[in-house]
């Protein structure tokens, strides 16, 4: 048995995937597993990918591919000495195909059974799931109307009117706070001169 050509040894690179080339185009599935099980290679394979050819007579030729991964490197190296070179009849075109048996670009390969999800058959459970169904069953709820917000904004108004004296309070933009409070932080004593106006939102008339 011989590993694949132009790579390295084993002992240097352990691998246990390869892929088959130049297979005839119209190659079906079943008859290559036919050919590894008549070579003896049945059980000593894991995985196995098959990309089928494409033939377009009488120019346009794509051969089949063949991934394969095997449960050992001897069991890879034996393959190797079986199917490199190993001439393939193509049925439709007449012409024979000599395979090349190469490691796998990746080396990784599926595995036999996939990881359950946690979280499968659990949506029933999820408290934004139920809650979206409870707002299914309330069904659309009307808007605020126009009327209903000027009542509402004409009463925080006279509650902060109520709040402050009777008198509206002076609004202060963000920039004019911020101008307050650093002048106020460098002159502690022209802000207690000033009655802290900036603090209590007045316009800095004595009590």
């Amino acid at each position: 048995a011989t590993p694949p050509s132009s790579l390295p040894s084993p002992s240097t690179m352990p691998r246990t995937k390869v892929v088959v080339r130049n297979l005839p185009p119209e190659l079906p599935l079943a008859a290559f597993k036919e050919v590894l099980d008549g070579a003896g290679f049945g059980g000593r394979y894991g995985w196995l990918d098959f990309v089928a050819g494409k033939s377009k007579l009488p120019k346009l030729l794509t051969p089949s591919i063949a991934y394969l991964n095997f449960h050992d490197e001897t069991a890879l190296f034996d393959f190797s000495g079986v199917f490199a070179g190993k001439r393939f009849a193509d049925e439709k075109s007449g012409k024979e195909f000599r395979a090349t048996v190469e490691y796998a670009p990746y080396q990784k390969a599926p595995r036999g059974k996939p990881r359950r999800d946690r979280r499968e058959d659990t949506i029933e459970k999820d408290p934004e799931y139920l809650e979206f169904l409870a707002a299914l069953e309330a069904g659309p709820q009307a808007a605020v109307s126009a009327e209903r917000l000027l009542e509402k904004r004409e009463a925080e108004r006279a509650a902060a009117e109520r709040a402050n004296g009777g008198k509206a309070p002076v609004k202060m933009s963000a920039l004019m706070q911020f101008i307050l409070d650093k002048r106020a932080a460098a002159n502690p004593k022209v802000d207690r001169d000033r009655g802290g106006s900036s603090r209590r939102g007045g316009v800095g008339q004595p009590l």
